[in-house]
């Protein structure tokens, strides 16, 4: 066993297992566990894993450490879900929470059925989808839903003139991209300013296959993911991501959350 795996984060495992599957660590360092791992804790994995390697380790065992650390954690995980932190700031020494936006990208590339987004705020967009879109298109069967906030501000305009300059960016900013993903928005965030229905979509939330749930306070911008101080949570949950795609489905299904014609 090497050590200081164990303390690494299931996510930060699942990445490492399809890195070592790719020969991206048959010689690792610094360098190329960056992408994955804490900064604190780099060196220390870096040099057990040469050292283990020089004891025989072979590639095809690491994989096989990885996963199965991976798959014990699952099992315990049905009885007691992990939850794990993640923050978007400054790196702080001794710090072993994961970063919002590297945590966002693994969810996109590991996911293979069915994904739901939402977010209140969206900028520079299109960075942020990528990997998403290059899962979409490696599994033709993948379902992607957004949820989204399209807000009027104080613009008095017809609310089809503000969905179709809202459609229009996000096919030119976001997404622009074929397969499009479906996208839903709460119709009260385009009543007039000063209506008593006037609401908004805040929610962040992430939710992988079924599996997996990210809530935080980060919106998909890049200011949220990387620069701002921001918190949330990553669960590998069955039931709570059950929970999550039903009411998200149940407001669909009831109509209070309206279908934008992409």
């Amino acid at each position: 066993m090497i050590p200081s795996l164990l303390d690494l984060e299931t996510s930060t495992l699942e990445a490492l297992a399809a890195a070592a599957q790719r020969g991206e660590l048959d010689t690792p360092t610094t360098l190329n566990l960056q992408p994955y791992i804490p900064a604190p804790l780099r060196d220390e994995v870096v040099a057990e894993i040469n050292a283990a390697r020089a004891q025989g380790l072979t590639s095809p065992g690491l994989v096989m450490l990885l996963t199965t650390l991976v798959r014990d954690r699952e099992r315990r995980a049905v009885s007691h879900p992990r939850v794990d932190l993640v923050w978007s700031g400054p790196d702080l020494a001794g710090d072993f929470t994961r970063d919002t936006r590297v945590v966002v990208h693994e969810l996109f590339r590991k996911a293979r059925k069915r994904v739901i987004v939402s977010t209140y705020a969206l900028h520079q967009g299109q960075d942020l989808f990528a990997p998403l879109h290059k899962a979409m298109t490696a599994h033709p069967d993948m379902k992607v839903t957004l949820f989204l906030d399209i807000a009027r501000g104080d613009k008095d305009l017809p609310e089809a003139q503000l969905l179709a300059q809202f459609r229009e960016k996000f096919r030119k900013e976001h997404w622009p991209w074929q397969p499009l993903p479906e996208v839903y928005y709460d119709p009260r965030s385009l009543e007039k300013p000063g209506s008593p229905k006037r609401a908004c979509l805040h929610t962040k939330t992430v939710v992988i296959d079924g599996k997996e749930v990210f809530l935080t306070s980060a919106n998909l911008t890049e200011a949220a993911q990387q620069r701002n101080i921001e918190a949330g949570v990553l669960l590998k949950s069955p039931a709570i991501a059950a929970q999550l795609t039903t009411h998200f489905e149940a407001m669909v299904n009831e109509k209070q959350l309206s279908l934008l014609m992409l």
